[in-house]
């Protein structure tokens, strides 16, 4: 994911860190790294864009819609 982001937001510095509450919220999410095959598998699911383009959309998105979301 970092890897993704500075990609294709090269500029932009931030930082990716444990949520406060993380044991409660997510304890499946420390198990194993993030795996589609699932989906795939029960719903014959499989993303239509590389994490690269999703993220360079939703950057382009958030610029666009900046004054609204007041960000």
């Amino acid at each position: 994911m970092i890897r993704a982001i500075r990609k294709v937001l090269p500029d932009l510095s931030f930082e990716i860190g444990q949520h406060p509450n993380a044991a409660e919220v997510g304890p499946h999410r420390n198990r194993d790294p993030l795996d589609i095959s699932l989906a795939k598998r029960e719903l014959d699911w499989a993303p239509k864009i590389y994490l690269e383009e999703g993220i360079a959309r939703l950057a382009a998105w958030l610029k666009q819609h900046k004054a609204e979301l007041r960000l």
